[in-house]
């Protein structure tokens, strides 16, 4: 045979003749001819042209099948790999031999198995990679290929995916997916992955047989190469992958997904999106599912094998429920619609029951020699919508009475038909037939029925059929008088007694009614039958549990009552039957139920596949700490840009720390936007991941695993060592989900508070965010303390959060502010620890703590103050409790030694006193205690403990505090600590001198054995002579002999005044050392104090400065100020010589003090009057001088009590007002220190 161009045509031609001929009839032997034809096409060098017509042969032949088995025959398969071999450069030819092998194995069973079997998707198809630019046409021949042929009618304008395919060859898939990076055209690449996407996507056959043959393992190979660059290719890559890894992904494609994680890839980002959405395994087609039957032909189904004992207890009552998880096709062409579908069937030689799916309704029938009776559910178009479902049918027997026992084998029984745990339909009287009569020889499920002919059913005899019609047709009475034959009539009363929807019809009619019965056309998960009935609380409570319940753990407690122990119980005590496609070895499907019986069924043309959950597949690689190692493939530069976005926005909605508050327990099944928050923080979507993972409630082992063997803790070090970059608001979110997923599940206890513990409670994991990150996540541990205080004060107590405070809230390097606020949050947790009580080791922590910042931090020493006298004031259920712990030994002393502390303030001060006034005013104090508060115990007093406060420190608060103490006591009052105390008051700021006078005023008058008891203290009269000095300076010597000079002179005309003494000479001299005094002080005047007051203090002395003090004015006494010199003795002391005097301490009127500047018609300067009192006694002086103290907050003028007082005491005295506006201004618009005068004269009045 000689091959050329001209006679191609006509030697492939004989080869059609050939084979149309008869065997004796050819000249040539088929098989020779085409070996050696296949042998001389090597030497060919236009090979194209050869393989086209080979493939029109092909293509237009009618017995086309019988041909190619020819071809096989002759070794073509072999031939073609060798000549592919020498022919790796000619793309051209390499085409015509593909479409040659195309049309070869396109409709074939036979050759596909032959092909499969020479291997020759490796040796041939490999060789498609060195295509680059094939047509679009020569693609759609391999997706023909891998897809089952339609008998539809296809238009033109559709492509063979775009109609209902079976994927029936997913190699083909896997070379076309291999073959994407070799090719050039993007579109040719996005033909082939739009078009698989479609395939797989079609339908649950289509999605099992792409992940049962790698096709998830070889879209993840081609990522590997860095020759895929168009993002929409990627992203439909990734969605395929997405789609296959929710339904199913094995343990290989996992590792590789790992493999490419350590390639420096720039789709990290993709690859932990597809991990996640696989570890959430919520395909549609996967819900409560991890295996099932597929029955797809028209005999495919589970033959049971002949029961011969119903296991029932009672004699009398033989029950009968079934169900099924089960999932039916309705795409086109995928079931036969003119026929039932069978979902059970148990025939006898004489009974039969069945149940069957016909348009959408399921009918439940029953089956006699006699009659048949059948009910339809038209109600369950929820069957149809290709989910799955439960299916659950209960015949529950009745029993029927002794009489009419006598006479019927037939009985009736309740019918129930729940779908998905719902009642759907109830019988109450419906047609039954006892399964004991004789053995069930025919049963099968999801097989079409197995029941025997009518003929052999027709010629059994029937020797209880007389009194079975009688019982049926008459009353059970009237039948044993009269018998009658059962008539058309009799038959439709019977009908309307069963009810309208109960049908009878003639017996073995189902074929002619319903059409021919088929098996299931779809999936079953898992089938149970027993001999029992089931409540609708139990079903529903089966539905729940899912088709895995069989293989569940079962509860240990024999004493449990629960729905599940009841399922349990009769699973294992009245069962008949329970399949599970896990249980299927090859065709035999065991039966798991614990049945002395064991009733084995056979698998028949149907697959048993098994689903791979990611949850399931991790476990075998090693469990959760598998993921671990993915913290460690990602650096600052794999922050995805969703940051951006999403960084702005938080900073934009940030206002107070309240916005930052996570909404707990909401559902873990609708995550999704909080899954695309946390996408662009890899860190948190490992979180999330590790979330989906143990969400999983068939998984429980993997919780059991993290809560051993360090698991949790090992997670914790391993966010430790991320950047501080990635520890942001998406992380604390993804934590919270863990956590409160953890909380959803009652098994994962212990690991709900590991996690609360080493990650939640890390702090030193979340000290490296930033504040809102930081504020956000304290709100989370008080929003979680919440639930279980009792839990968490015991083992995250008070102790606890003051050692968090001092670690890591108290570094001087933040921000101050943003510090307050962390650690006013964590204080906010403590509060509510001790809200109801408090405890002694919880107090004593307090307190340590406080004694050890006090040297080291004012700030944190005055809140932790603050934190103790909430719970004192004002009032409330712990406030007593915690006044009987602070009673305790050593309480007392270490608070007041913390007012001997140079390092705090004035201010931190305060409180300690405000905080030992509470405990003063308490009646829960006991005396002793109250002695020891006052400092009455062995005398010790207030004298060492204030020596250390500076008197330009003192506030107007801290004083009357003091002062509190010295003055409200229920003993004696000690006049030494009060003198102590004022003398440290004199030197202090003009407010605060003030308000010491006042309280001394007011002692005086509350107590006046007081001050009689105070004018025997040593040195009263120098330290009230103090308040007169308006300032203390030591700047130099020479102010110094000023001062000295003028208390002097000042003595000196005292002295002169009291003595009557009229010395012109000592006069002159006088004037003229004022006048000295005066000249030399001019040029260095001294400053006022400052008055600084805090805003209480401002509001308690606001009152108080109300006060007019202005004395009487005298017009007339500025004029004479020059002639009192050389008057008499009484007129002595004048305005000039007391000017001249304190003219070292003259200031501006700017430094008047704030409560003295008032209208300045109510002042008259440089006044000078002089109000002798009277010797006697008057009663109601004292009396007029107590309601003028009551007075103490109103405006009215404090002159009006000093002109009204008589005299306290029997000595005659002499008082001299003057104005308090004269003494801070003369001529010179000068003004002194001296508003104190009138009141320190006052009290000087009572005690002289």
């Amino acid at each position: 045979m000689l091959i050329d161009e001209q006679n191609v045509d006509q030697i492939i031609s004989t080869i059609g003749t050939i084979h149309q001929t008869t065997i004796d009839q050819r000249p040539y032997d088929l098989t020779e001819y085409l070996t050696e034809f296949f042998q001389l096409i090597k030497q060919q060098t236009n090979l194209s042209n050869v393989f086209y017509l080979l493939t029109k042969l092909l293509r237009d032949y009618i017995d086309r099948a019988a041909l190619k088995i020819e071809f096989l025959k002759a070794n073509c398969l072999e031939t073609i790999s060798e000549i592919l071999i020498s022919e790796v450069d000619n793309e051209d030819n390499i085409i015509s031999i593909f479409q040659f092998i195309c049309e070869l194995l396109v409709n074939s069973e036979n050759v596909q198995e032959k092909f499969l079997h020479f291997n020759g998707y490796e040796k041939i198809f490999h060789f498609l990679y060195h295509v680059h630019s094939p047509s679009i046409e020569f693609l759609n021949q391999f997706l023909i290929l891998m897809t089952e042929k339609t008998t539809l009618q296809i238009d033109s304008s559709l492509t063979p995916v775009d109609i209902f395919v079976h994927f029936i060859n997913p190699r083909i898939a896997v070379i076309l997916i291999h073959w994407i990076p070799y090719l050039t055209n993007i579109s040719l690449q996005h033909h082939i992955i739009h078009s698989i996407n479609i395939i797989v996507s079609r339908s649950l056959q289509n999605k099992m047989m792409a992940c049962s043959n790698d096709i998830i393992y070889s879209l993840i190979d081609i990522l590997f190469s860095n020759k895929l660059h168009d993002k929409i290719l990627l992203d439909k890559i990734f969605s395929i992958l997405e789609k296959l890894a929710r339904f199913s992904i094995n343990t290989k494609e996992i590792r590789h997904i790992y493999q490419l994680f350590n390639e420096n890839t720039s789709c990290k980002q993709q690859l932990l999106r597809i991990l996640i959405t696989a570890a959430k395994h919520d395909d549609s087609d996967t819900q409560t599912i991890s295996s099932y039957f597929d029955l797809q032909r028209s005999n495919s189904g589970i033959i049971l094998p002949i029961i011969r004992r119903w296991p029932s207890i009672s004699s009398s009552s033989f029950h009968f429920s079934f169900h099924c998880w089960l999932r039916l096709n309705n795409e086109i062409e995928s079931y036969p619609h003119n026929a039932r579908r069978q979902v059970y069937s148990f025939y006898s030689d004489s009974i039969g029951l069945e149940s069957f799916i016909y348009n959408s309704s399921i009918y439940v029938l029953v089956n006699d020699r006699r009659e048949l009776a059948y009910i339809e559910i038209n109600e369950c178009d929820e069957l149809m919508d290709n989910c799955w479902h439960s299916l659950t049918i209960v015949h529950t027997a009745q029993r029927p009475s002794l009489f009419v026992a006598a006479f019927q084998t037939v009985s009736s029984c309740h019918l129930a038909i729940y779908i998905d745990g719902l009642l759907k339909k109830q019988i109450k009287d419906f047609k039954y037939v006892p399964l004991i009569n004789d053995p069930i020889t025919s049963a099968s499920i999801g097989a079409p029925s197995q029941r025997p002919r009518a003929s052999s059913i027709n010629t059994k005899s029937d020797p209880l059929n007389l009194s079975t019609t009688i019982a049926k047709t008459i009353q059970p009475l009237k039948g044993l008088f009269s018998p009658k034959t059962r008539n058309v009539n009799a038959r439709q009363e019977s009908q309307l007694l069963r009810g309208q929807n109960v049908i009878m019809m003639e017996p073995n009619s189902q074929d002619a009614t319903f059409g021919e019965s088929t098996s299931l056309h779809g999936q079953l998960a898992c089938v149970w039958i027993l001999a029992e009935t089931l409540n609708e609380s139990q079903v529903k409570h089966l539905h729940s549990m899912g088709a895995d319940f069989c293989h569940q753990l079962h509860p240990i407690s024999t004493s449990d009552n629960s729905i599940s122990s009841v399922i349990f119980d009769l699973l294992s005590t009245r069962s008949l039957l329970v399949y599970h496609p896990l249980a299927c070895n090859g065709q035999l499907c065991i039966d798991i139920s614990v049945c002395t019986s064991q009733m084995n069924g056979r698998l028949n043309n149907g697959a048993c596949l098994r689903l791979r959950s990611f949850s399931e597949s991790l476990l075998i690689l090693g469990g959760c700490p598998v993921l671990y190692p993915l913290f460690e493939k990602f650096q600052e530069t794999d922050y995805f840009d969703g940051m951006y976005s999403d960084n702005v926005s938080s900073t934009a909605t940030f206002e107070s720390p309240t916005d930052w508050i996570i909404v707990r327990k909401q559902s873990q099944k609708n995550l999704s936007d909080i899954d695309n928050r946390l996408i662009s923080n890899p860190i948190a979507s490992i979180i999330n991941l590790l979330r989906c993972v143990l969400s999983s409630t068939s998984m429980s082992i993997l919780i059991e695993q993290m809560t051993k063997h360090y698991n949790v803790e090992l997670l914790g070090q391993h966010l430790n060592r991320v950047s501080s970059f990635f520890i942001d608001q998406q992380l604390l979110i993804a934590i919270q989900q863990l956590i409160e997923c953890s909380r959803l599940n009652e098994s994962s206890y212990l690991l709900t508070n590991q996690l609360i513990q080493y990650i939640l409670l890390d702090f030193g994991l979340w000290n490296k965010a930033k504040y809102d990150v930081r504020i956000s996540h304290l709100q989370y541990i008080a929003a979680v303390i919440k639930d279980e205080r009792k839990f968490y004060r015991t083992k995250f107590g008070v102790q606890y959060f003051l050692d968090i405070i001092r670690q890591y809230f108290n570094s001087p390097e933040e921000d101050l502010d943003e510090q307050k606020q962390l650690r006013s949050a964590v204080y906010g947790i403590m509060k509510y620890y001790v809200q109801r009580n408090i405890h002694m080791e919880e107090l004593n922590a307090v307190i340590s703590s406080i004694s050890t910042f006090s040297t080291s931090n004012d700030i944190i020493t005055q809140e932790l103050l603050e934190f103790n006298l909430a719970l004192l004031y004002p009032p409330s259920i712990s406030t007593d409790g915690t006044i009987g712990l602070l009673c305790e030994p050593n309480m007392i002393e270490g608070l007041y030694s913390l007012l001997t502390v140079n390092n705090l303030t004035i201010k931190t001060k305060e409180i300690v006193l405000k905080i030992i006034k509470c405990l003063m005013d308490s009646r829960r104090v006991p005396q002793q205690v109250r002695t020891q508060l006052r400092l009455e115990t062995n005398h010790i007093g207030f004298g060492g403990i204030i020596s250390d406060l500076a008197p330009e420190s003192l506030s107007v608060s801290i004083i009357r505090e003091i002062l509190n103490l010295i003055i409200n006591s229920d003993s004696s009052i000690d006049v030494d600590q009060l003198n102590i105390v004022l003398k440290l008051c004199s030197a202090a700021s003009l407010d605060v001198r003030y308000v010491a006078m006042r309280k001394l005023m007011s002692c005086f008058i509350a107590h006046p054995s007081v001050c009689r008891s105070y004018v025997k203290s040593h040195g009263w009269q120098e330290t009230l002579a103090h308040f007169f000095v308006k300032f203390r300076r030591s700047i130099s010597t020479q102010s110094s002999q000023c001062l000295i000079s003028s208390n002097a002179s000042n003595e000196f005309l005292a002295v002169g005044n009291t003595d009557q003494n009229n010395d012109p000479d000592k006069e002159n001299s006088t004037s003229r050392s004022n006048d000295k005094i005066n000249f030399e002080n001019l040029s260095t005047r001294p400053q006022l104090f400052e008055t600084s007051l805090s805003s209480d203090d401002r509001k308690q002395e606001r009152t108080v400065r109300q006060l007019d003090l202005s004395p009487i004015a005298d017009e007339n006494a500025h004029t004479n100020l020059n002639r009192t010199v050389s008057s008499s003795a009484q007129e002595l002391l004048t305005p000039k010589s007391r000017r001249t005097s304190i003219n070292p301490f003259i200031d501006s009127k700017d430094g008047t003090p704030e409560f003295l500047q008032r209208n300045s018609e109510d002042f008259q300067p440089n006044t000078f009057v002089t109000v002798t009192t009277p010797l006697q006694s008057s009663p109601a002086s004292h009396e007029d001088l107590v309601s003028i103290v009551k007075k103490e907050n109103s405006t009215d003028d404090l002159t009006s009590m000093n002109g009204s007082n008589d005299a306290l005491f029997p000595l005659p005295r002499s008082t001299t007002i003057t104005s308090i506006k004269h003494l801070y201004s003369d001529e010179d618009n000068n003004e002194q220190a001296g508003r104190l005068g009138p009141e320190v004269r006052q009290i000087l009045g009572w005690l002289i």
